[in-house]
This record gives structure tokens, C-alpha cells and sequence, in this order.
């Protein structure tokens, strides 16, 4: 980190400001050292990156928090270099962002992994990008981001994270909340730190049909979730490696995909990786999801896409108090399951 951006990050248990001992440098950067407070909570500097994680994790949070940091550890350039044209469509479409909105903005990138987000926004020249992920991508993300000297990265919870309340402009988090122990109170947790007129979006996983849905749960919750992270590399390999020659066969291979992924989510092997090797991972209607930003001063939009798997959602904080709750058409599961079948978005 760097000596300057000292002044952005506050301590997560009592929101007082931090006091710097450094012991080891590399250039500008604070490599090795130490964050106090004067009521004498500590916090150490380990490469490059501030770690304020500070509370005992449950199982799921501890399972997330190796599988994530194993993910962009063995991706650690993903979405980097050659990808990163694609990178920047995947950006701006899951965030409902345009370019224009980062100019001269400070940004909250929640759940950051290597970086590969940081990396798009920061050509848009904002004044400030803060990164945060709970897991060892932050030091993934600190390697690949270093040379860029208006980025700040943290390690450290995002239920507490180590930042100025009602301090940024743009807040994203893009398939994180999903795989948090309650997305709803993270989502919460975060809302805090937008300002008004500020913009938080967020990626979550949809419903889907309900036969996707427990195919999914199954998978994700009650199978990868409790064995070691190799099974979910095999397993992820196989068939990322299967689809990868089912969409090469004329013709049909399309038609194939699509049926299939009607029950199971098949992808490439770094997606299906991250989607199932997290310790838990919940899904949500766009109702739901709709009523969170209400809730906390929000108005907002939610798209939903691939065949209701998938909500790109934005929202624009327009009070500090919540909205007034509209009463919402109900969604049963068999109009989930229609909507799979017959709508193509």
C-alpha cells in the first residue's frame, strides 16, 4: 500500500484512524509493517496489502475464503492481457456502468479477486479505486495492480469492511454476495458506504427453473462444498472439456448446450471453478433482490438474464432511509420454471 492512501481506510471494529509503522519498502509501497489505532487495535501489512480480517470465520466463510484464494492464484491473470477486451464488455454489462460514470470517482470493488475489474475501471481515470477480498487474491490483486498509484488494496471482511462510511461514488460487487453466509445482510452492510446519488451494483446468481435451482443447490452446497477443492478441479476439467467439443459439433452443438444447461450449469473450466468450489452459495429472485435496495434508500433496476440465472442489477441511492415497499406481484416456482423455458433473455 501506499503511505497516501492512508487517509481512505479506517479500523473496522471502532472507525478510528490508522497510524502506520513500516518495516519493510519497495519504492512507494508499504510492504511489511503495521496499522494501529490509539486505543491499540493492530492490524499488520503483509505484501503489500493491509489485513483486517478480525473475526473467527464458520466453516463456509473459511472453505470460501481457500477456494477463492486458490482460484486467483492458479487464474492470476485472468481477464488480464489478451482477455481484457472481453473483460471490459463482462464489466460493463453485469455492472450497468458506462465509462463516463467513473471519471474522477472514488470506487469500492467488493470481492476484487486479481483484479481484472480494477483493471478496466482504472483506464476510465477514476480518483480512487479501493479493492477488498477476504481472501490471498488480494495479494494476486496487489502484484497485478501495484503500478497503478490512484489503487488501494485490502484484505478483510465485507460485512465490516475498513473503509469510510457514505464515502463512495461507485460500488460494485460482482458474484460475491451469493457465496457470503446471508446476502442480504451483506448487501446491507454495504449500502452504508454508498453515497447519495452514488451507484452500488451487483452480479447474483437467479432461481432459475426449480429444477435448476436444486440441481444447483445440491452441487454446490451439499456435495463440492464438504470435499477437498482437487474433486471440484476434476471435476470442473471433465466438463468444461465436455462442453468444450459439445459446441463444436455442426449445428447442434448449440442446441445441446442450452438443454443441458437448463439442468446444470456447464461452462468453462475457470467459471465453473469459481462457481463451484465456494463453501456456500444461495440464489435470489429479482423481486428479492428488488426489495433490498428499496430497503436502503435505493431506487433501481434488475436485468434479468440467462434463462433467470442471472441478475445484473444497479441502483442509484436517493435517501438514507428506506423506501416505500410497493406490494409485489408474487412469483410461484412453476411461473419460474415457464419463465425458463419460454423466456430467451
Amino acid at each position: 500500500m501506499l503511505k497516501e492512501h492512508l487517509k481512505h481506510i479506517r479500523c473496522p471494529a471502532s472507525g478510528d484512524r490508522l497510524a502506520c509503522d513500516a518495516t519493510i519498502l519497495e519504492g512507494d509501497h508499504i510492504i511489511e509493517g503495521s496499522l494501529k489505532t490509539q486505543s491499540g487495535n493492530e492490524y499488520q501489512i503483509k505484501n503489500g496489502v493491509p489485513d483486517f480480517r478480525f473475526s473467527e470465520a464458520n466453516k463456509d466463510q473459511k472453505r470460501s475464503e481457500l477456494s477463492f484464494g486458490t482460484e486467483w492464484k492458479l487464474f492470476n491473470r485472468e481477464g488480464w492481457d489478451e482477455r481484457e477486451k472481453n473483460e471490459r464488455n463482462h464489466f460493463f454489462n453485469y455492472t450497468r456502468l458506462t465509462p463516463s460514470m467513473l471519471t474522477n470517482k472514488i470506487v469500492f470493488d467488493v470481492g476484487c479477486g486479481n483484479g481484472r475489474y480494477i483493471n478496466i475501471v482504472q483506464k476510465q481515470n477514476p480518483k480512487l479505486i479501493i479493492g477488498l477480498d477476504i481472501s490471498e487474491a488480494s495479494y494476486v490483486a496487489f502484484e497485478n495492480t501495484k503500478h497503478m498509484k490512484n489503487v488501494l488494496i485490502l484484505r478483510g471482511n465485507l460485512m465490516k469492511p475498513p473503509v469510510i462510511k457514505k464515502y463512495f461514488d461507485i460500488l460494485y460487487s460482482i458474484g460475491v454476495l451469493h457465496h457470503t453466509p446471508a446476502a442480504e445482510e451483506s448487501f446491507n452492510a454495504l449500502a452504508k458506504f454508498c453515497k447519495i446519488n452514488g451507484v452500488f451494483s451487483a452480479y447474483l446468481y437467479g432461481r432459475g427453473n426449480p429444477l435448476l435451482y436444486t440441481v444447483n443447490n445440491i452441487l454446490r452446497n451439499r456435495v463440492f462444498s464438504k470435499l477437498p477443492l482437487i474433486f471440484t478441479k476434476i471435476f470442473s476439467m471433465a466438463l468444461s472439456t465436455l462442453m468444450f467439443f459439445i459446441l463444436r459439433i455442426p449445428y447442434l452443438g448449440s442446441c445441446i448446450s442450452s438443454l443441458l444447461n437448463k439442468f446444470i450449469y456447464l461452462g468453462g473450466y475457470h467459471n465453473m471453478f469459481d462457481a463451484y468450489s465456494a463453501g456456500y452459495t444461495s440464489f435470489h429472485s429479482p423481486e428479492e433482490v428488488e426489495s433490498w435496495y428499496h430497503k436502503n434508500g435505493f431506487s433501481c433496476h434488475i436485468d434479468v438474464r440467462q434463462n433467470r440465472t442471472a441478475l445484473y442489477c444497479s441502483g442509484t441511492k436517493v435517501s438514507e432511509k428506506p423506501g416505500n415497499e410497493t406490494k409485489r406481484y408474487k412469483v410461484t416456482p412453476f411461473k419460474e420454471f415457464l419463465y425458463s423455458v419460454f423466456l430467451n433473455n
